[in-house]
């Protein structure tokens, strides 16, 4: 997995997302199951909605925070270092 330029677009940050989730979903633990359901959820909208990435990485931020608090759980550091990649995808530099 490489990792994306500052100036990388929607496309390329929509397949890092795909590629992350499919990651980290195999690592996950039957107790994490609102966490697993989060990323199965994104992954199709990921995979098959023409809404802007942008748009559904803002979102997936928001509901991995609900997922994690409601899971109760402590991740693992692998699984903590992807869900950061993950949530790095949203960080969008603008300017020159």
């Amino acid at each position: 997995m490489v990792a994306l330029k500052w100036y990388a677009g929607g496309k390329d940050r929509r397949k890092r997302a795909i590629e992350l989730i499919q990651a980290i979903e195999p690592k996950l633990t039957p107790a994490q199951a609102a966490l697993k359901q989060v990323l199965a959820d994104y992954l199709v909208e990921f995979q098959e909605s023409g809404t802007s990435t942008p748009y559904i990485l803002t979102r997936l931020n928001l509901d991995l925070s609900k997922a994690l608090r409601a899971d109760g759980q402590v991740i693992a550091e692998d699984q903590e270092a992807l869900l950061k990649e993950l949530s790095a995808l949203s960080q969008i530099r603008y300017g020159y």
